[in-house]
This record gives structure tokens, sequence and C-alpha cells, in this order.
């Protein structure tokens, strides 16, 4: 169900670090170097959080539909999709350790003349790498910081639906499939972190023109 956006981050993953690595491996200023690796840092963040807030959308979402007429079936591999995602250990991975590495240089890396000049940037809302940043913050908190395990909330709703045999059970569970639908990415966030992630490579492709222009 979710290849195709698994497929994608793939791809992604080789074509960022495939640009970055004669960048930091050849006679660069340190400079360059650090801003194209801010660069393919926020790229990787932004890009895999939208693959999976789409993949997300897409387990979750098929529940909009249900009624009490599904067969059990269907329940059960709606059940398996959204648990296998959950499990799936594909996706939190890279956004944790992009999101780690944006915050060494934003919060840490200050002192650098990079760190300065990221500060600096023309802003959307407070700051241009605070807000891709910020687009990461739901599932930091609800994963990696989380007191208990996704399955320990959705395991539940799961044997909800399975029973669900009325209307108004039927209804409920749509109800909080639309709730779902933004719990591990706010696709608003990730909207305005989408233009951040522009402006961003705009103004280091600008600033340091001897950078080689990203296939992605």
């Amino acid at each position: 169900m979710f290849m195709s956006e698994i497929n994608a981050l793939f791809d992604l993953l080789q074509k960022t670090a495939a640009w970055l690595q004669p960048i930091v491996a050849g006679p660069r200023k340190k400079e360059e170097k650090e801003a194209a690796y801010v660069l393919k840092e926020a790229t990787v963040l932004v890009e895999a959080l939208q693959l999976l807030s789409n993949s997300w959308r897409k387990a979750i979402g098929q529940l909009l539909l249900f009624t009490p007429d599904w067969t059990m079936e269907q329940r059960e591999q709606a059940r398996q999709e959204i648990t296998g995602f959950l499990l799936e250990e594909v996706y939190i991975p890279e956004i944790a350790k992009a999101r780690s590495a944006l915050a060494w240089y934003y919060e840490s890396h200050l002192a650098l003349t990079i760190g300065k000049w990221l500060r600096q940037l023309p802003n959307l809302d407070g700051d241009t790498i605070g807000t891709i940043m910020d687009a990461g913050q739901d599932i930091y908190y609800r994963v990696w910081r989380a007191e208990s395990t996704p399955m320990s909330f959705i395991g539940p709703y799961m044997t909800e639906m399975l029973n669900a045999s009325s209307d108004e059970e039927a209804r409920i569970v749509r109800g909080t499939a639309e709730d779902l639908l933004g719990w591990l990415a706010d696709a608003r966030k990730i909207a305005r972190a989408q233009e951040a992630l522009g402006t961003l490579r705009a103004a280091i492709l600008s600033n340091f023109p001897s950078l080689p222009r990203p296939d992605w």
C-alpha cells in the first residue's frame, strides 16, 4: 500500500547523498560544505515528513468510508495496513536523523558563520530553519518522546473498528479517523515547511553559487 512513498524516500536519500558527497569531499570552503549539509538535511526532513503524511493518510483515511456493512475481511485488512504502517521503521529514523542534524546547526552551531547566516535568512514565520523543524514537532513528541507507543493508542481503536456493528459505532470510527489524519504530521505545518525549504534552497544556492544545482 505504501511502496510508492517508500521508494520515493529511498530515491531521495540516494540523490541527496550523491549530491552532498563530492561537495564535502572536495576542496571547498567550510561554509559551503556546511550550507550544503544543511540543505540536504532540511530537504530530507521536509520530504520525508510529506511522504509519511501521505502514507498515514492512505492508511487511516480508508476508515473515513467505514460502515457497519464492512466485512470482517475488509476490517482486518484495514487493521493490518494501519498497524503495519505504525510498525514500519522507514520514515521515522530518517526524520529523526535529519531533525537532529538541523537542530545542531540551529541551536549549537551558531558560533560558526553558517549558523549566524542561517538565523538571518528571510523568514516566513519566526525563522526559516525553525519553520522547517517545527513541521517535525508533532511526530517528535508523539513517537520519539512519547511515554506510550502509538500502538498503545491505536490498538483499542482498531478493536472498536473490528467490533463496530451499529450506525452510531460506525460514525464514531469515522470521526476518530478524521481526527487522526493529522496525528503524526500536521499538513499545514508541512506546507509551511515546504515554503521555508524553497526559501532556504534559493538562499543557499544564491549565496554559494559554486554549489552544484540539486536534481531533486
